[in-house]
This record gives C-alpha cells, sequence and structure tokens, in this order.
C-alpha cells in the first residue's frame, strides 16, 4: 500500500551535506559536513527540539546551531551521552582523528582528544560512564582511562573486529565479528557478557545494533538476504528471523517508532518491523515539493521527521495535516477553485456512497426456507427416476493415444466389478495405477480414446439422456464462489438443476434437507472463502461440494479423492456422512482414495485394487486380508492395510532389480485374482429412451438465477470495487489537471487531439486487462456445472457478460462526467451527452472484446499476452499515429473492423467542429476551426452516428464470438459408450 504524506518543509539554510541524524530526549541532533566558522571544512551541529507538532520542526527558533570543527576534518560518528548531557563528535582527516565534546543546551563545543590513525583508524564513537569508547579497525579504547587520565587503552577482551557501538544509558553495547558474530554488553568495571551467533552484520551508517524501548535488534545478512535477531532487555535472544527483506543495500537508514523499527531505503519506502520481526508495512514518503531523496527518518512525540537531499542541499520535513501552499504558489481564484471543490465534493461523495452500498449488499442475507421438510426422493416429483439396484462393469479397457505417435497407452486393462445399492466402494491403488480414470470411465467423463467393454446400470446400458439424472460426480478440487455463503452455493445449484415441474418451495425444502443432512447447519450464512478470505475449514468445503451434487438426490455419487487435503478427524467425518447417506438413502456411493486411516477403510462395503491399470482385488477388506495371505503376503502387525496394499501393488523404479522383483509380484496378484473371476454372460440389452432430453430449467431461468449469483459474487468483491473507483478517481485526478482549461490556440488543438485519444485508449485497455481473467479463473466450475447438465453455455455465457459489464461503465461514467469540464471541451450540452455516450458504447464494446479472450483462452497467462498483441493492432489503426488514407491497401480493411478508430473519429468529431475556433499567432501554421483539423486528421469518414453502429455490430460480433469459444472451452468430458 502507497501512502503519500502531505508535508511542511523548511531549508535547513546550510549548504553542506547531512552525515549524521540522532533522535535523543532534547530533539533531533544532526550533524552536517559543510565550510562554516572560518575554519574550513567541519562539522556543524544543529538541534531541533521540542518537537510536538509539525509547526516546531518548521519554527526557526526550535534550531540551534552550533560549530564542532576542525579544518579538513570530516564527521565520521556522533554519540549523546544523557546521563552527562554531553554530545562526543567524532572527525578525521588524513592524519589524525578528533574527539570533541558538544554540550548542546548551553551551545558550546571543545576539542576533547586528537590522535593518530596511522596503525587504527577509528570509525565509530560510543559512551559509558561519562566517557567516549572509540572503535577503531581492531579493539575498542576507552578515552577517558580507569585513573582518571586520558590514556589509550583497551577496554576489555577485544577479540575480533568491531563493527558497530550502542549506548544505552551509559552502558555500552560492542558488535564485533571474527568467525562467528558477536555481540557484547561491557559493564563500567570493564567486564562483558557476549553473545554469539553465525550470520555476519549488516551494517548502516556505520550501525547494525539498534535499540527500541525493550528491545535490541541485530541486523544480520544471510544468504537468504537481510534477517533480524531480536534481543530481549535482559540481553537474551527472543527471536530470529534470516529473510526479512530480500534487497538488503537498498537500507540506508533505521530508525525507532515506539517499539518498532523502521526501515528508510533508497527509494523512499518506510518499512516497519515489529518485535516479533514480521513485517507490519511498507509506505513510501513523498513531499509537497519535487519529490527528493530521504537521508533518514525519524519519529519524534509521533511526529514523523524527513531529513531530504537535493543537490548537495539538505531540508528537514515533518508530516502531518494538510499543509498551507508551498512558497511561490498561489491558490486557484474564482469560478475555477469552486469547480475544483466542487469536483473533490462530488468524487467523494460518490466514493463514499458506493461504499456503503456495497456493505450493505455484501452483508445481506437471503430468506431461508423453513425446516419442516424432510430430504426424500419423493420430492423429485414427475421427475422421478427408479431406483438403481446396482451399477456393473466387465472387461473394460481403456487407452489413449500417445502424443505424436500412433501407438496407444493403456490406462485400463480388462477391469470388472460391481457396486450395489447401499454400499460405499472405495477404489484404491498406488499413484498410476488408474483409480481416476476407472471412476471417470464409470461416470462417463472421459476424453478421445479407445474403450471397449460393457458397463450395466441395473443390466441395462446406460442412457445418456438419463445418466446426468441418475448420477453425480465430486471432483477432487472444491471450485466454488469465494464471496457466495454455504446456503446460497447450495441454493443456486437447485434452482439450476432440479426440474421445472418442482416448486421454488419444494427447491427450498430440498436445500433445507442437504444442508441438515451434511451436518452444515451451523456454517449455512457463513462465505465458502478462499486463500485470502476467510471462510468454512476444509472438510465443511468438502462438505458443500457433496450437497452440491446431491440436491438432484442421485442415486449414483462419484467422488474423486473425497479425503484429499483433509486431515484424519475430517476425512473421517466426510466417509462417515457418506456411508450414512449410502445406507439412509439407498444409494450407490463410490469413490477413489489414496492411503485411508484404518477407521475409514473399515467403513468400506468393498474394495477395489488397481496396479497398472489392473484388478487385482474387488472385494471386503477382511477377505482381502485373506486372500493375500493365503498368497504369502501377509500383512504385518500394527499396519494399516491400506499401507499394506500399497505396498504388495506398487511399482518399485529405484534400480532395475527392484522394478523387475516388484513388477513379478504384482503380475502374480492380478493372475491370482483373475482365476477366482467367473466367466461373464452378460449380455448388452439396448434401453429405450425415457424421452427426458430437455433440459432442468428454461432459458430464462437459467440466465436470471446465474445473473443473480454472478452480480452477487461480484458486488460482494470488495477489491474490485475499490480498484474501479480509485482507478477512475486517478484518471479524473491527473487527467484532469494535466490537460487543465485546453486553449484555442496551435497548442490546444495537439492536446485536445492527444487526450481524446487516451482517453479511449484508457477504456481500452483499462476495461479488458481486469475482465480477461473472469472466465478462465472459474472455468472449472462451468465445466463441472455443464458436465452434470445444469444449464445451457449460451445462457451461463450473457449471464457472465450483464454482470460483468456495469462496473465498467460505472467506472467510465466516474471519469467521463467530470474530465469533459476540466479539459474545458465545448461548453454544449448536446454535445456532453454524445461525448458520454461514445465513451460508455467504447467501454462496453472493449468489455466485450476482453470477455471474448477471457472465455476462449486455456488460461490466464495466455489471454495477458493475446489481449495486448490483438488491441495493439486496432490502437495502430485508431487514427492517431497514421493518417489511415495512407495505410497501404493490404493493411487498409483492420481499420473497418478497429473499434478503437470508429471511436476516436467519432469523439473527435463531436468536438472539432465549425463552432469550434481557434486563435491563431501571426506567422506560425494554423487551423481556423475544428473542421479543418478532422479534414487534416482524416477523421472526418464515416459520421458519428455511423461509427457508433458500427461499434454496436463489433460488440455483437464480440459476443457471438465470445459465446463460440466459451461453448468449446467449458465443454466437459462426456463419453458413455
Amino acid at each position: 500500500m502507497h501512502l503519500f504524506f502531505l508535508v511542511q518543509t523548511v531549508s535547513s539554510q546550510l549548504t553542506g551535506t547531512p552525515k549524521l541524524v540522532l533522535n535523543q530526549d532534547i530533539g533531533l541532533i544532526s550533524v552536517s559536513e559543510d565550510r562554516v566558522c572560518d575554519t574550513g571544512l567541519g562539522a556543524v551541529v544543529q538541534v531541533f527540539s521540542g518537537i510536538s507538532s509539525p509547526a516546531d520542526v518548521v519554527s526557526p527558533s526550535s534550531r540551534t546551531v552550533i560549530c564542532a570543527s576542525k579544518q579538513d576534518a570530516r564527521p565520521l560518528d556522533a554519540v549523546y551521552d544523557p546521563p552527562s548531557g554531553k554530545l562526543f563528535l567524532l572527525l578525521s582527516d588524513a592524519t589524525n582523528f578528533y574527539i570533541y565534546t558538544v554540550y548542546p543546551v548551553s551551545k558550546v563545543s571543545t576539542l576533547f582528544y586528537s590522535g593518530p590513525v596511522a596503525q587504527n583508524r577509528p570509525y565509530a564513537i560510543g559512551a559509558s560512564n561519562a566517557s567516549p569508547i572509540l572503535a577503531t579497525e581492531s579493539r575498542l579504547i576507552d578515552l577517558l582511562g580507569s585513573a582518571g587520565r586520558r590514556t589509550l587503552v583497551n577496554f576489555g577482551n577485544a577479540t575480533g573486529k568491531p563493527t558497530s557501538l550502542l549506548s544505552i544509558k551509559s552502558t555500552l553495547y560492542a558488535v564485533a565479528t571474527s568467525t562467528r558474530t558477536f555481540v557484547r554488553k561491557y559493564q563500567q568495571n570493564g567486564t562483558y557478557s557476549e553473545l554469539s551467533f553465525p550470520d555476519a552484520p549488516f551494517a548502516v551508517q556505520n550501525k547494525s545494533l539498534f535499540y527500541c524501548q525493550d528491545t535490541f535488534y541485530l541486523l544480520i545478512k544471510t544468504d537468504m538476504g537481510l534477517g533480524f535477531t531480536a534481543l530481549s532487555n535482559d540481553f537474551k535472544v527472543s527471536s530470529t528471523k534470516r529473510n526479512v527483506l530480500t534487497n538488503p543495500e537498498k537500507i540506508q537508514w533505521v530508525t525507532c517508532n515506539n517499539q518498532n523499527l523502521v526501515l528508510t531505503t533508497t527509494d523512499n519506502a518506510l518499512t516497519t518491523i515489529a518485535p516479533d520481526l514480521t513485517v507490519l508495512s511498507t509506505q513510501y514518503f513523498q513531499s509537497l515539493q519535487q519529490q527528493q531523496a530521504l537521508f533518514s527518518t525519524e519519529f519524534v512525540n509521533g511526529v514523523l521527521v524527513a531529513f531530504e537531499t537535493k543537490d548537495g542541499q539538505w531540508q528537514v520535513t515533518s508530516s502531518g495535516t494538510l499543509a498551507s501552499s508551498p512558497k511561490g504558489s498561489s491558490p486557484e481564484t474564482g469560478g475555477s477553485n469552486a469547480l475544483s471543490i466542487g469536483y473533490a465534493l462530488l468524487g467523494c461523495a460518490i466514493f463514499f456512497g458506493l461504499v456503503i452500498l456495497g456493505v450493505v449488499l455484501s452483508e445481506r442475507k437471503k430468506k431461508s426456507a423453513p425446516l419442516d421438510k424432510v430430504f426424500s426422493s419423493s420430492t423429485l416429483g414427475e421427475d422421478a427416476v427408479p431406483s438403481i439396484r446396482e451399477i456393473t462393469w466387465h472387461s473394460v479397457n481403456y487407452s489413449v493415444p500417445i502424443r505424436k505417435s500412433k501407438e496407444l497407452k493403456p490406462l485400463l486393462v480388462n477391469v470388472s466389478g460391481k457396486v450395489s445399492a447401499g454400499q460405499v466402494v472405495a477404489i484404491m491403488g498406488g499413484s498410476g495405477a488408474g483409480k481416476t480414470t476407472l471412476l471417470n470411465t464409470l461416470a462417463g467423463r472421459i476424453g478421445p480414446g479407445t474403450l471397449t467393454g460393457q458397463i450395466h446400470v441395473d443390466g441395462q446400458q446406460r442412457d445418456p439422456s438419463m445418466w446426468k439424472i441418475q448420477c453425480a460426480y465430486v471432483e477432487q478440487d472444491d471450485i466454488m464462489f469465494d464471496n457466495l455463503t454455504v446456503y446460497e452455493t447450495i441454493r443456486y445449484s437447485a434452482f439450476l438443476r432440479l426440474p421445472r415441474t418442482m416448486t421454488k418451495q419444494e427447491k427450498l425444502d430440498r436445500v433445507e434437507g442437504v444442508i441438515a443432512a451434511l451436518g452444515l447447519s451451523n456454517v449455512r450464512n457463513t462465505f465458502i472463502g478462499s486463500a485470502t478470505q476467510r471462510g468454512i475449514s476444509g472438510g465443511e468445503r468438502k462438505r458443500v461440494s457433496i450437497g452440491i451434487e446431491l440436491v438432484t438426490n442421485p442415486h449414483i455419487l462419484f467422488l474423486d479423492e473425497p479425503t484429499s487435503g483433509l486431515d484424519a478427524f475430517n476425512a473421517l467425518n466426510v466417509i462417515s456422512t457418506l456411508k450414512e447417506l449410502a445406507v439412509k438413502e439407498n444409494k450407490i456411493v463410490l469413490l477413489t482414495i489414496h492411503q485411508p486411516r484404518t477407521d475409514i477403510i473399515n467403513l468400506f462395503d468393498e474394495i477395489i485394487l488397481l496396479a497398472q491399470g489392473q484388478c487385482f482385488w474387488s472385494g471386503s477388506n477382511t477377505n482381502a486380508l485373506e486372500h493375500f495371505k493365503n498368497l504369502g503376503f501377509e500383512i504385518p502387525e500394527k499396519t494399516n492395510p491400506s499401507d499394506f496394499y500399497l505396498d504388495i501393488g506398487t511399482i518399485d523404479q529405484r534400480t532395475p532389480e527392484l522394478k523387475a522383483a516388484s513388477s513379478a509380484r504384482v503380475q502374480t496378484l492380478i493372475d491370482h485374482y483373475h482365476d477366482l473371476q467367473p466367466e461373464s454372460t452378460a449380455q448388452d440389452k439396448d434401453l429405450e429412451s425415457s424421452g427426458r432430453t430437455s433440459w432442468p430449467s428454461t432459458w430464462l431461468n437459467e440466465f436470471t438465477t446465474l445473473l443473480e449469483r454472478n452480480l452477487l459474487d461480484t458486488v460482494r468483491n470488495k477489491g474490485l470495487l475499490f480498484a474501479s473507483i480509485g482507478q477512475a478517481i486517478f484518471i479524473d485526478i491527473i487527467i484532469g489537471f494535466i490537460f487543465w482549461r485546453l486553449d484555442t490556440d496551435v497548442a490546444g488543438v495537439q492536446s485536445r487531439s492527444g487526450v481524446l485519444f487516451f482517453l479511449i485508449i484508457n477504456q481500452t485497455f483499462g476495461v479488458i486487462q481486469p475482465v480477461i481473467n473472469v472466465f478462465p479463473l472459474q472455468r472449472e466450475i462451468f465445466k463441472r456445472e455443464r458436465a452434470a447438465g445444469s444449464y445451457r453455455p449460451s445462457s451461463a455465457y450473457l449471464a457472465k457478460v450483464v454482470a460483468a459489464t456495469p462496473f465498467p461503465l460505472f467506472s467510465c461514467l466516474l471519469i467521463a462526467l467530470p474530465i469533459y469540464w476540466m479539459i474545458g471541451l465545448q461548453n454544449n450540452a448536446l454535445k456532453y451527452l454524445t461525448f458520454i455516450g461514445i465513451m460508455l458504447l467504447q467501454t462496453f464494446t472493449a468489455n466485450c472484446l476482453g470477455l471474448a479472450i477471457g472465455a476462449s483462452v486455456p488460461n490466464v497467462t495466455v489471454g495477458q499476452i493475446a489481449a495486448p498483441l490483438i488491441v495493439i493492432i486496432f490502437f495502430l489503426f485508431g487514427g492517431l499515429f497514421v493518417n489511415l488514407e495512407k495505410v497501404p491497401v493490404v493493411f487498409r480493411w483492420i481499420q473497418w473492423i478497429s473499434f478503437i478508430a470508429y471511436s476516436n473519429k467519432a469523439i473527435n468529431q463531436n468536438e472539432f467542429d465549425a463552432n469550434l475556433v481557434f486563435r491563431c499567432t501571426p506567422g506560425q501554421p494554423c487551423y481556423k476551426d475544428g473542421t479543418q483539423v478532422i479534414s487534416a486528421l482524416a477523421l472526418g469518414d464515416p459520421p458519428i452516428w455511423q461509427c457508433e453502429l458500427s461499434n454496436v455490430a463489433i460488440a455483437a460480433g464480440f459476443l457471438i464470438l465470445g459465446l463460440i469459444g466459451f461453448s468449446r472451452s467449458s465443454r466437459p468430458l462426456s463419453r458413455l459408450k
């Protein structure tokens, strides 16, 4: 999130570059490198005291300037010692270093100590017991000495190179590094306690250890970027995180805001780190003046104070409330100012009105049906179908062609089995064994390939006209609309899939029965949710997926990996619910499962074990264990049967020897199982069609139901709502003030033509890019619902188009309504309304193109690549970059299908006419009026009304192409024979 601060700025009146900024109780202390006090290059200390509001930073009386300089000596470091009220300042030139003692309150500075830098070059200074501590390249030096005289002595046992000093309440903390990093806490007697860390320290302005209230932060550089180690006030490690930021080189200042650490980077970003080392926020700083580079930022009494640099000079900036106009600027007067205020108030009113409307709509609860009916098959009414007793399959083989080869790859080989009503049967096996392929084959959801064998329902072939009513399929991925509640999700499924002969109340009763049967009553009004939006749990999400299919009261329920992604407890709950439904409702439940726990496998009436597309057992779990024991494969003690089945039925690919041995074992199991199977006497019988070939609902009911669902999902998408409004307001502000009240001179011609074309392009790219994602992200939902025969593709596509149109049109109005007057187009009501109409039609046409692309491409990535390519072609022939009459004949036809060209011609004809007279300067080429502009740019043919009719036809063409693309891309796999 980018936050732009409104600020007040004051120049320091110094030409030097700031080197150091210290945030202390007495205020902000800054040290600058400058030529002052007649001593040549040296240091200047400024104190900003008593800061409690932005005005305290701006006020000159809050600054104290102190000279502490040595000719040609540059400031290196400084430390303030609160108990003594002294500031120790370290300077250095080519041969010597100098320590100054500065008294900020009394505005006095004295030279405290100087020494040579030949052997130990100093680079940092600290304070302990009112004494300066100097850090050199190899040791720490106490400049006062235990005997009260200034001597150079080692301060403690300094093994390793010191890299950073920190003074807190007369206690010195030093960071040193050798093979490891050490953090030492020195006592006044010279003793110290020590912590060590494996990572190297990372220094910012010669500091790698920082203190915020009761927490120390050590910056470390790791192979993953910048890390932190947090130390408690009692000098113990509280937490470590090795990958807080990926680019530490961008950090140029570190400060504190209460207990949080704030990092300033070279791109003027302020990143806040909490004591638990999580990144709370990243904000971007921008001043009212021309944006400068931030040198440092400090928080003083809650006021953010920033030191900015510009051309070797620097200034102090304090953030706060809206400031008065900066020097050199003057406010607008008269009608223009009132107009600007009016636009601002109008934008704010619309913005907050839409926010309130969105919240009200998103929180409104649908009235649900009473719980006075039970879930029973009798509510199917006239469309009720006879109960199915069993589904059987014999010698099923399925092969698919290998890509770029005429050979076929077998996926199922001679598989037979059956499932009876009231049973829950699980298909098990290792990865690639053919579990899902067998399930899809029995459910009729396979694609191109060679399928042989017999699949019967009650001894007869499956009837395509009845199959979608008789069975339901729950996919492995629980893909649903995130912004709908549990009740709404199941209710819309019922309205789409239950027959038109049922009344609305009967359908609502069915929904309540499903919710009660699946134990979802306690979450009925909870949103489904997503990875970024909190919703129901994984187990509840799976039960909702089952409920979507149960509303039709199917006799056969196919489930692909219903426990995938669930923990053991929720997985057991889901299978227990399925078992209860199978027994109570006398349903056939056939599912695939990978590796269930023992409690789950005991719930299955039978299991089907597959290996390499072949069946090596079909029957009960108990009989399976006995069968394998007789073959010499006895289950070990305390072993899950599902683990055992995987062990004996999986090919070990690790070595050729293991692969050969395991293949022989699996083939033995397959051969012994087939020896036990009797010869089949089943005969194919043709089942006469029941005549049930119509859709469950009328086209109009499908359209209205889908439209309501799509609108509800769209309105509750607050991110889309705020993004649309924010984009429109941003364009109004930027374009409105860049092209504010265009003049009628030569430059005004170019600006008018340019801004009009920009608005057309903005309503193209700005509309197409977001809507491309609409269909690809929800395609799996469309495939699932079309596979279940829920609706026609035309009703689904048009409902999606209508639901996706209001937001772009409303955003267009937010841009077009004020921008016309802001840029100073002709003051004519008819032209204003024509301008609005052109913009709305351009937005609608672009929306149709975006939806057509999204409906046709296989995924979002392809759509994001294809859309710009298509738009750029129309863009080139829009009439701005090339005179359309000069385009080669072979390409000239493209302008006649370019909706951008038609909109550009219409919007320019609307503005440039005989009533728009230009002011000419003698001696310069000039257009007399707008008609000459239209003639020069070749934008006069066809007229406005023909351009708009052409765009209506192009939009209709995009809708047709989109419907064709949607019908093909969302077509489910369906094959019963």
